[in-house]
């Protein structure tokens, strides 16, 4: 049986029990309270999910991982099991995929992933278990732009 509250959510496939989000793995500021990495996990994030669901802040409402939008990214990338939340970025034209790090370790089917996307034409980028920054696409263009961003700032 599943502990976790079944909420109506319109936005793309359910959470389902997944709480990477909300685990500080990503930076955000919910009711004055910092989650982060070296803050850590939410205030409101309990046991069975967010104490405060019916009313969280909107920043909350209107977080879409790529998982839970784009139902083209497979059932195994979920964050909750690849380890990974996957945000959609742009940079100049570029439409790319970050991922976030959400626990360790990372297992190669992820970097794998990454890497057919590549195949396709997508971009992604992301850290490898070893720490090493990871640039996944076949535009020298794209390369070079993640490459001087990446140089002035923490992607």
């Amino acid at each position: 049986m599943n502990s976790f509250p079944i909420y109506v959510d319109t936005l793309g496939r359910p959470c389902a029990g997944c709480t990477k989000c909300c685990e500080g793995w990503l930076y955000a500021k919910i009711y004055d309270f910092e989650i982060s990495p070296t803050e850590g996990s939410c205030k409101f994030l309990g046991k069975h999910g967010c104490g405060i669901y019916p009313v969280r802040e909107t920043l909350c409402k209107n977080f879409q991982c790529e998982w839970k939008e784009n139902s083209q990214v497979p059932d195994y990338m979920k964050p909750d099991k690849s380890n990974v939340i996957i945000l959609t970025k742009r940079i100049e034209n570029y439409v790319y995929r970050r991922l976030v790090t959400a626990g360790t370790p990372i297992q190669e089917y992820v970097f794998d992933w990454a890497a057919q996307e590549a195949e396709k034409g997508k971009h992604a980028v992301g850290y490898k278990n070893s720490g090493e920054f990871t640039i996944w696409s076949k535009n020298q263009e794209f390369i070079r732009l993640m490459e001087e961003y990446f140089k002035t700032t923490n992607v």
